[in-house]
């Protein structure tokens, strides 16, 4: 017996339903905040090295 299998039946095919969407929602937000940051970091990059040096104070 496979877990999805003991999971539906002591709680209900459509608890197992909403539980992998709701997976599927998590795995979705968490690529979307990886790509952000990725390229957030990567701008910042861009911007430190197309800046100029500063002049020593």
């Amino acid at each position: 017996m496979s877990y999805q299998d003991g999971v539906a039946r002591w709680l209900g095919l459509d608890f197992l339903d909403e539980m992998e969407e709701l997976q599927g929602e998590i795995h979705e937000i968490s690529q979307e905040k990886a790509f952000s940051d990725g390229f957030r970091l990567g701008a910042r990059l861009m911007l430190e090295a197309l800046t100029p040096p500063s002049e020593p104070s």
